[in-house]
């Protein structure tokens, strides 16, 4: 799923839940929490107990102006999002 900002021509907001995907570093469905701070390092949001998952870790790159966040169920990735943090998604 994507949103669109059809104003300024962007995507601003992208869940995707398949098997194939992968992210710039390798982290992929199945995938463990600790695989992912390896590959993403310490400093994430926790949100251990999140509406929709288990846990939830939460990156933030300011320089990028985007946000990259990890659902897990049974301590395996379920979700990926990223997200812009110019204009929370609908």
């Amino acid at each position: 799923m994507s949103i669109e900002d059809a104003d300024k021509n962007r995507v601003i907001h992208i869940e995707y839940a398949s098997d194939n995907l992968k992210t710039g570093r390798g982290i992929g469905f199945g995938d463990s929490v600790n695989q992912v701070t390896k590959a993403y390092g310490s400093s994430y949001r926790d949100l251990t107990k999140s509406d929709r998952y288990e846990q939830e870790l939460v990156y933030e790159d300011k320089d990028n102006n985007i946000e990259l966040r990890f659902g897990f169920w049974n301590d395996k990735v379920e979700m990926i999002w990223l997200t812009s943090l110019d204009k929370a998604p609908i």
